[in-house]
């Protein structure tokens, strides 16, 4: 047996005293062996060793209770989305081709919900032609005036407004103090 100093020995000690409160501590002893077996796999630690086949029997259940999980609520999602389209199909009395159409919707605008492709596509309508509005005559040069004093009114609209505003205020009122009323549309 080689020779071993004081100095050696004392840190022997120390390192094995360091060692043994490792192993035996509460909080950090099973973390410390785990290290040790991940380093050193063939090392004897009886407590990692003895739970090793019950630690991979709970690895494989965690595992196969997390995949039951997942099916179980894709297939909520699945009958709650199958449920989804047959109340559509009842609510707005489609047929199958009807159902397609709604897919079809469903799919080019990306709209997450049935009814609502079935609302949009049952209730939509395009658009009521713009009818016109009768100023003018009918006609869309209304700003050029039949005769020289209409002309002259709208040119004068056009470049003072506010002038062209009092101008026809007086007018207005002269009218309505002479009764002389003009025809509707006039």
């Amino acid at each position: 047996m080689p020779e071993v100093s004081d100095q050696q020995l004392a840190l022997y000690q120390k390192l094995v005293g360091l060692h043994d409160s490792l192993y035996q501590d509460e909080s950090l002893g099973l973390e410390f062996k785990q290290l040790l077996k991940k380093k050193f796999p063939k090392l004897a630690i009886p407590e990692i060793d003895a739970a090793k086949p019950h630690v991979e029997k709970m690895g494989t259940i965690e595992k196969e209770l997390a995949d039951l999980k997942q099916r179980l609520q894709d297939e909520k999602l699945e009958s709650d989305f199958i449920r989804r389209f047959s109340d559509t199909r009842r609510e707005f009395n489609l047929t199958d081709e009807g159902m397609e159409k709604v897919k079809k919707l469903m799919t080019e605008n990306n709209i997450p919900d049935p009814r609502a492709a079935a609302a949009l596509m049952l209730h939509e309508k395009p658009p009521e032609p713009i009818s016109p509005s009768g100023f003018g005559a009918q006609r869309w040069d209304f700003l050029n005036g039949d005769s020289k004093a209409e002309q002259d009114d709208i040119t004068s609209l056009i470049n003072d407004p506010d002038a062209w505003l009092d101008k026809t205020i007086g007018k207005v009122l002269a009218e309505e103090r002479s009764n002389k009323r003009l025809a509707v549309g006039v």
